[in-house]
């Protein structure tokens, strides 16, 4: 964002508070305002003045846009498809959808025994590397063999 944009911003503000943004205290305005949101991108800004004055009466200030632009981004982020987050859907051809079904089943069952493995390391107890040996055994897949890291712990 320029300075141009950040009197842009506070423009807006303006049409709905009629706030003073001319002359030389207009410009100095401005100058503040860039000073605090200038690292922001004038859309998300936009819309962030859009949306405070869509759900608001109250005054406006920098703290507001900066507030209304992190929840813009976090609704992108949020909207955004991950294939973390991605559940395999029913309309997926079966052989696709299997391969992600075991591919998940697989980063999980790695999670697991990464945590299992610790807890029973640290413990020393045998009832502990008992249940980590049958977690292995109960979630043993195709390609799941568990490899041998360095100071002897398993991945």
């Amino acid at each position: 964002m320029t300075p141009a944009d950040a009197a842009r911003v506070l423009a807006a503000c303006a049409l709905f508070d009629n706030r003073k943004v001319q002359g030389e205290e207009g410009k100095q305005l401005a100058k503040a305002w860039f000073a605090v949101i200038g690292d922001l991108a004038l859309e998300d800004a936009l819309e962030a003045v859009r949306r405070h004055y869509r759900d608001s009466t109250e005054w406006m200030m920098p703290a507001h846009v900066r507030r209304g632009v992190r929840a813009i981004n976090e609704e992108r982020r949020r909207n955004q498809p991950h294939e973390v987050r991605a559940l395999p859907s029913a309309f997926e051809q079966s052989v696709d959808r299997q391969v992600r079904k075991d591919n998940g089943i697989g980063a999980a069952r790695g999670a697991l025994v990464q945590v299992f493995e610790v807890m029973a390391t640290r413990s020393g107890s045998p009832a502990a590397m008992a249940a980590l040996e049958e977690l292995r055994e109960r979630t043993a897949g195709p390609g799941w063999e568990d490899e041998e890291q360095e100071g002897g712990m398993r991945k």
